[in-house]
């Protein structure tokens, strides 16, 4: 027996397939949470590419960070499940796609891990898949029982699990012609198909790539093709790909050198092409032909060969053979124990090699490695490169892509480092035998290109041995915000008095409960402080950005890009991200809103990259405070708006004077509160680890039982929020347990009693609103006579039968849904509907008295005694 992981709409998977389907990833309504499927090799699954025993599944599972909920083994294999904290449904079409490809994403890091096994997975993901159901028996062989191995009381939310994935990207670091996989994926047109996707699988092995994954992209691409290109074939292309050893630059080479046979006795050109002899003779004899009468075969043959002899040759050290240390020529040298690479003289003067050609200056001055840089989040590495000049060491970070490449390290060149395209190849050269040489001597600095939570760091305020790293240009000049002025009691004395106005009180607090959404699992949700002019919203909005940093820095506009505002975010992570002035962008309402849904999120869209391929995602766990003289939503917003932000009306500082000094006085003292936050934060998690889910839960259930009719994300909002200021005013402001919850709880009292209600802003009741005044405006045209003979149908005085297109339409001008109404006042009672034939309809039939037949109404509930009944 079999159940399928996610609910589905059976009406839509029965059309779109057959009356006993599973269902469709198009037609599922929810995603419980991840889950992989494993197959243990045995009487069942004879692959030797399988784990072993339950014991080596076990293990693998549990070489994901997060521990599974559940554990069950069935009958040949085992299911794992991290279940969410609550089932995740889908509101949209995006949101559906949003959690199947993090799914995806999830079992692909699962697949990463058991290659390295030597074991392979099957792929699962389809949210229409179906598993064998604990409590039922497995009949593949004998009966075997489905059962639960272990339960825990772990439970997550989608965004506990980005920081642990594998990044999906096909990005070509080679020089050459490039693929873009996301044209190639689109299709590729007769004359180019062969080639293309044969290379496109070269990629993929590149990259990485399993044969499994690269058969999918290749034949999807293939199937886009004009016209189709056959499937047998395209398989044919991703095994040749396949049979070159990984990491091959064999696409490379069949591009560039029947244009480019200048470049065949290039180091690099002679290390691929005897790596292609190797594996495979054929191609290898084949890429001659093209040479032919371009160059000297001879010659190559013989330099082909050599570099066969060299890739096989030791340096046999002799045993009184002294270590060449860098320490003992060059002055000062910033990393200690390095040693010269052999054949490489190293002095003030530079780098120098004897070769036939003679001596070679590699570079005019000393060079060395001082360290690798590795991206804890993308596991990408950066070099950086220590040069002695002008009587000093400099210092130069960049990709290891750039600075092995001859092509791309003169890029650096503008950093005083004297390389240039004439001595680049040599450079390079050195630089590729000096890492050799120094290979566990190199010390690893972790980094990471964001700021917030990364592991057990936290940036500011518990950096530990991590290192900000950042594109200059990029996100360097906002990271350079991220600074410390002035001191903590400077800090306290010019905030404190703001906290006595409650909306500038509940901004402050929201900047220091941003880092507390990741330990809680909370969603990303918006503040909004608007109101007239002059009434401190920016002043508010700057003294909480200065608890991290200048605020001056830090603070956005809405008069940005959505992308530009994307990036922010990302960056900024789990710290706040403040944008000021919603009245910049006047009426444009579409805008707004798909801000607040993108921001919402926490996670951006997927773009291409500029060499192909995927950009990594970007996603963030931000608290976002915006200002403005009016309100992100109107009477017509969906629910979704209105639930993901906290709409504040009122004057956040009441007294000028302290506005203008919060205005001036931040701009030379911030960035210390929240570090210091942070410490105490994280001394009191290891005294006790639950301490924050603790709090929370106990304040999130006071709220729901004196709040029980507000907005249920808006409780959680608010809950977050005023733990955040309890600790804060304990930890900061230097006030007594007691006392500090006294004000955190009267603060939640006078945010909440802002707030609507659940049902002021559901959907079907703002609609019902709507119509009713609709229909008060329109009530003439229900009845004989209407005005300019347009009729919308009738009444009885108990219900409005209107005729269907003028219902649609009057909707539709709302800004409503008809569908998607019709089937909550259904729910709701508030409109008559008939049941034909097994399905449920929202229209009724009634006799019409003006055309004398039955016809078919929309028949809407009237208020009693709200209309008084027209005459039929």
């Amino acid at each position: 027996m079999y159940f399928g992981i996610s609910p589905q709409d059976k009406a839509a998977a029965v059309a779109k397939g057959k009356d006993n389907t599973r269902g469709y990833m198009e037609t599922a309504l929810a995603c419980p949470g991840m889950w992989l499927d494993l197959d243990i090799r045995g009487a069942a699954h004879k692959s030797n590419k399988l784990p072993p025993t339950l014991d080596a599944a076990i293990a693998l599972i549990k070489e994901f960070p997060l521990e599974p909920t559940v554990l069950v083994h069935s009958g040949h294999g085992l299911q794992a499940w991290w279940l969410f904290k609550e089932l995740w449904v889908f509101d949209t079409p995006e949101e559906r796609k949003e959690a199947q490809d993090l799914v995806q994403r999830f079992q692909m890091t699962m697949k990463s891990k058991a290659e390295a096994h030597g074991w392979e997975i099957d792929s699962t993901f389809d949210l229409a898949r179906v598993l064998r159901l604990p409590g039922t028996f497995n009949r593949k062989l004998k009966p075997e029982p489905v059962r639960v191995l272990h339960d825990t009381p772990y439970r997550y939310v989608p965004y506990d699990f980005e920081e642990y994935l594998v990044d999906v990207s096909y990005i070509s670091r080679q020089s050459g012609k490039k693929i873009n996989p996301v044209g190639v994926l689109a299709g590729v047109p007769q004359g180019q198909r062969d080639i293309t996707l044969f290379k496109y699988a070269c990629r993929l092995r590149s990259k990485g790539m399993t044969r499994e994954e690269a058969d999918a992209l290749v034949l999807q691409a293939a199937a886009n093709c004009t016209p189709p290109f056959p499937e047998a074939t395209a398989k044919e292309k991703v095994a040749s790909a396949w049979k070159y050893e990984a990491g091959t630059n064999a696409e490379q080479i069949l591009d560039r050198l029947p244009e480019r046979p200048e470049d065949v006795f290039e180091p690099e050109t002679l290390a691929a092409l005897a790596q292609l002899k190797q594996a495979r003779v054929g191609d290898y004899a084949r890429l001659k032909q093209q040479l032919k009468g371009k160059v000297n075969l001879n010659d190559l043959e013989r330099a082909v060969n050599e570099k066969l002899k060299e890739s096989r040759r030791l340096h046999i050290v002799e045993p009184d053979e002294p270590v060449p240390l860098l320490e003992e020529i060059l002055p000062d040298i910033p990393l200690k124990e390095l040693r010269r690479p052999y054949q490489w003289s190293i002095n003030e003067n530079g780098i120098w090699q004897d070769t036939k050609r003679g001596p070679v200056c590699a570079c005019a001055v000393p060079v060395i490695l001082t360290k690798r840089l590795k991206n804890i989040d993308t596991g990408d590495e950066k070099v950086e490169l220590g040069f002695y000049r002008d009587g000093k060491w400099n210092y130069v970070v960049a990709n290891r892509s750039t600075i092995f490449n001859k092509t791309t390290i003169i890029q650096i060149g503008n950093k005083s480092l004297p390389v240039s395209s004439e001595n680049a190849k040599d450079f390079v050269r050195y630089l590729s035998d000096l890492e050799r040489e120094n290979l566990n001597i190199l010390p690893v600095i972790k980094s990471t290109s964001h700021m917030g939570w990364s592991g057990k760091y936290f940036l500011p305020g518990a950096e530990g041995n991590l290192l900000l790293d950042v594109e200059e240009g990029g996100m360097s000049s906002v990271a350079g915000g991220y600074r410390v002025n002035g001191t903590m009691e400077e800090w306290v004395k010019i905030v404190e008095p703001l906290r006595q106005h409650p909306i500038a009180r509940f901004v402050l607090a929201a900047a220091f409960a941003t880092p507390l959404l990741k330990i809680l699992g909370q969603r990303v949700f918006i503040i909004h402080s608007w109101g007239a002019s002059r009434g401190g919203k920016t002043a508010a909005l700057k003294a909480a950005l200065s608890v991290w940093g200048d605020p001056e820095d830090l603070i956005a506009s809405f008069n940005a890009t959505k992308v530009g505002l994307e990036r922010l975010a990302a960056f900024y992570r789990d710290l706040p991200l403040g944008i000021d002035e919603r009245q910049v962008v006047g009426d444009k309402l579409g805008f707004i809103e798909s801000l607040v849904y993108m921001l919402g999120t926490g996670k951006g869209k997927a773009r291409g990259a500029k060499g192909g391929g995927l950009q990594a995602w970007n996603f963030w766990r931000t608290i976002v405070i915006t200002t403005g003289e009016e309100p992100l939503s109107t009477s017509a917003s969906a629910a979704g708006i209105k639930t993901r932000a906290l709409e504040i009306y009122g004057i956040p500082i009441t007294d000028e004077s302290l506005a203008s000094k919060i205005h001036h006085e931040t701009r030379n003292n911030f960035g210390t509160a929240g570090p210091a936050f942070m410490m105490k934060l994280l001394q009191e998690l290891k005294a006790d680890s639950s301490m924050v889910s603790d709090d929370y839960f106990i304040i999130e259930e006071k709220l729901k039982e004196w709040h029980g009719d507000k907005i249920a994300s808006h409780r959680a909002a608010i809950a977050l929020i005023i733990l955040a200021d309890y600790y804060a005013s304990q930890w900061i402001f230097e006030i007594e347990q007691e006392e500090a919850l006294n004000q955190a709880i009267k603060l939640s009292e006078t945010i909440l009693s802002q707030l609507e209600s659940a049902k002021d802003v559901q959907d079907s009741n703002r609609a019902y609103e709507y119509f009713l005044g609709w229909y008060g405006i329109n009530v003439s045209h229900f009845g004989k006579n209407p005005p300019g003979g347009q009729r919308f149908g009738l009444t009885d005085g108990e219900y409005a039968y209107i005729f269907p297109p003028a219902f649609e339409k009057a909707l539709k001008d709302g800004g409503y849904s008809s569908q998607r109404i019709l089937r909550d006042w259904a729910e709701e009672g508030l409109i008559k509907t008939e049941t034909k034939a097994g399905k449920r309809r929202f229209k009724t039939r009634k006799y019409d008295p003006e055309t004398s037949c039955q016809a078919y109404f929309v028949a809407v509930k009237l208020p009693e005694g709200h209309f008084e009944q027209s005459d039929l």
